[in-house]
């Protein structure tokens, strides 16, 4: 075995391998006070070490107590078996979960690059794609290319969403705000104002009397949008607001910052209700469940909350290794995607992961159909990854 020396620490002992062979280092506890060193030739099993019969001090139940080595790296093993056993289920989906192997897209290529952000509309019928560039891609049928909407625009995409009655808008870096509205054959360009700095997120309310949306801005500011003209609001949050939706009804606003702060809103008054420091960094993403009920935040360290609309309080946590890209639904279960490239299933009563998917390339985004079990995933580069979720299961 050539080449640099390799060391592995694994609570408190120490591998380490050199020219001249395999060198086992542990350290005893405290209580006791003999360290074991011996040295293996290559190619002799690092278990012959823990087997050797030299006797040693070994902390037992009953304190100090003589043992040979090997009984003492029984108990160790014991020790870090059980710690496994307490562990994996308290972490959710850890990086050694077997992935499905069964799970695999339809590729739409496109000749677009650094493609960043996916939504499906509402209705299921149309998907729509953009980029770091600036591009915005719309598919009415995946099979067929796609229609390239012309922006003017080659600033990175910061935002793509859906109204309910088919507008679909985007925000850039560079301060845009461009929409086309998709309830006629051809698509209309639709005008909208001129934002005073980014937007990075925005939310349509539904069941307004007319248009209206709010901007989640770079600045930790929001700006509403609505038939009576625009107005902005001082920041609340310190950095970027990261996600905004309204509640089902329309009657709330949830706002999610790169502070790690969740604030409601009067949808109403927009008046700030309640703030809380509800994640340690970044909220990534949010999602409402299918009845409202819930309100489901993930951020960049790979850490979920589960939110009582009602109360504003947090049920539950669980994690997945990675940070969260991605959030949605197919029926009653929750997927995820995250840099890791992993698609995962949750089941959001318990917090347990159901099934994880790797899909080898980091997700950017991902979009659930609302009427069929289609995902779709985006990766910064020219390919829309279009995938058939199997069917819930139960473990």
């Amino acid at each position: 075995m050539g080449g640099s020396p390799i060391a592995l620490t694994l609570s408190g002992m120490a591998l380490a391998t050199g020219d001249s062979g395999l060198t086992f280092a542990g350290e005893l506890p405290a209580a006791s006070a003999l360290p074991l060193t011996k040295r293996v030739p290559l190619g002799v099993s690092p278990r012959t070490v823990f087997e050797t019969s030299h006797i040693i001090n070994c902390p037992g139940p009953n304190g100090l107590r003589l043992a040979s080595v090997g009984a003492c790296a029984a108990r160790r093993r014991w020790w870090l078996l059980w710690l496994l056993v307490l562990y994996c289920p308290l972490t959710g989906c850890g990086p050694t979960k077997v992935a499905e192997p069964t799970l695999t897209p339809r590729e739409v290529k496109t000749n677009v690059e650094r493609l960043s952000l996916v939504r499906f509309s509402p209705d299921g019928k149309q998907l729509a794609a953009g980029s770091a560039n600036g591009d915005v891609l719309i598919w009415r049928d995946v099979s067929d290319p796609p229609l390239k909407l012309e922006s003017g625009h080659i600033s990175p995409l910061l935002s793509l969403t859906w109204s309910l009655d088919g507008l679909v808008t985007v925000t850039d870096l560079d301060r845009g705000l461009l929409g086309w509205q998709f309830d006629k054959l051809e698509p209309t360009r639709v005008e909208l104002p001129g934002l005073p700095s980014a937007a990075v997120s925005l939310a349509f309310r539904p069941n307004a009397k007319s248009l209206e949306f709010v901007l989640g801005m770079r600045d930790g500011s929001l700006y509403f949008v609505d038939g009576s003209g625009s107005k902005q609001f001082k920041p609340d949050h310190r950095g970027p607001v990261k996600q905004a939706l309204y509640s089902t009804d329309g009657k709330w606003l949830v706002t999610a910052g790169a502070d790690g702060q969740m604030i409601w809103r009067d949808a109403a008054t927009r008046r700030t209700t309640q703030a809380v420091k509800a994640h340690d960094t970044e909220i990534s993403r949010m999602v409402l469940s299918a009845d409202g009920q819930q309100l489901i935040s993930g951020d960049w360290n790979g850490v979920f909350r589960v939110w009582d609309m009602a109360t504003r309080k947090s049920q539950r946590e669980f994690h997945q290794p990675e940070a969260v890209s991605g959030l949605g639904w197919i029926g009653k279960e929750l997927l995820s995607a995250s840099w890791d490239g992993s698609l995962r299933g949750w089941d959001v009563s318990s917090g347990r992961c159901l099934r994880t998917f790797a899909t080898g390339q980091p997700i950017h985004d991902l979009t659930c159909d609302a009427r069929s079990p289609r995902v779709a995933t985006v990766s910064l580069d020219r390919m829309v990854r279009v995938w058939a979720w199997p069917d819930s299961v139960t473990r």
